[in-house]
């Protein structure tokens, strides 16, 4: 991936690296561990199982070829379902992350701009298929109102009133 590419998947999917990059990783933490202990209690499930290929009636050796080769496919089949289970659930995950963390940057950058004090106000939106869609509407009529409303001179407390009326001592 060069450069031009890195930034584009950065812009696009990793809005927010260090929270997205962390949902991410605990995922994959999680399902490693869940699938390192299925790996563990499989292999000694087939290794419990060799003394009793003798009670089956087989041959020795052919039901130990057989049990190896079973233990063989389930380990196959267990390495190839772990990647998958990896590469959908990070996957997802970025998804899922970057719906759930644009709004909360769009808020950020949103409440900045009004701290700033130009005067202007721009409604807040959201993208289709964010999280918290329900924000906006709601924020947009809050500051409405709150603009609308005329601005009060600040009450003087009695103790300042009764200081100017002495001249200040």
């Amino acid at each position: 991936m060069d450069r031009r590419d890195q930034r584009v998947f950065r812009k696009k999917l990793l809005i927010n690296p260090q929270f997205q990059l962390t949902l991410m990783g605990i995922n994959a933490a999680v399902i490693t561990l869940v699938f390192g202990v299925i790996w563990i209690q499989a292999g000694r499930i087939f290794s419990d199982m060799g003394p009793f290929t003798g009670l089956a009636g087989i041959r020795g050796d052919l039901a130990g070829d057989y049990l190896a080769f079973q233990a063989s496919r389930f380990h196959t089949t267990i390495i190839v379902t772990y990647l998958f289970a990896m590469i959908t659930s990070c996957a997802m995950t970025l998804v899922v992350s970057y719906r759930f963390a644009g709004p909360l940057i769009r808020l950020r950058g949103y409440f900045e701009r009004l701290g700033t004090g130009d005067g202007k106000f721009h409604e807040l939106n959201f993208r289709t298929g964010d999280y918290f869609s329900e924000l906006p509407p709601i924020i947009n009529d809050g500051l409405k109102r709150f603009k609308a409303q005329p601005v009060a001179a600040p009450e003087v407390s009695d103790r300042v009133k009764a200081f100017a009326s002495r001249g200040g001592r």
